[in-house]
């Protein structure tokens, strides 16, 4: 993956490809196992290269691996290769994996983020109640 350092970047290359859509792969998503926010285009050799950011950072010394059941990708990432029948199975898996209340916060680093006010009904619900300030 060619991880950048800014979400807009991603968004702005993901234009970009739009004007050639046959060279993406894979649409703008995000993963379940890394959190990385990206999209997947097709090299000029024909392999899939992921354009991303936000990947979680893991300590290789305390790191467990962990197998998932929740498929790849928390939304989007739709194959465009897949046949029919296949893209809406993985959009179905995506679908329960939001009904199941799927979500995981954002890896950002020091400086690159404002804090929002707290009023997300779905994260006031399900996170632990947190000193601020």
């Amino acid at each position: 993956m060619v991880e950048l350092c800014f979400l807009d970047d991603v968004g702005q290359g993901y234009d970009l490809a739009l004007r050639k859509p046959e060279t993406i792969g894979t649409t703008l998503g995000r993963h379940t196992n890394d959190e990385v926010t990206s999209f997947y285009s097709w090299s000029p050799s024909k392999f899939l290269v992921e354009y991303g950011w936000g990947g979680r950072s893991i300590d290789p010394a305390t790191w467990t691996p962990q197998e998932r059941a929740d498929g790849p990708s928390l939304w989007g990432h739709d194959r465009l290769w897949l046949p029919p029948d296949k893209r809406e199975e993985a959009r179905d898996l995506r679908i329960s994996v939001a009904e199941a209340g799927g979500r995981v916060p954002l890896n950002v680093m020091d400086g690159n983020y404002l804090r929002a006010r707290d009023v997300c009904p779905w994260w006031n619900a399900n996170v632990p109640a947190r000193k601020t300030g």
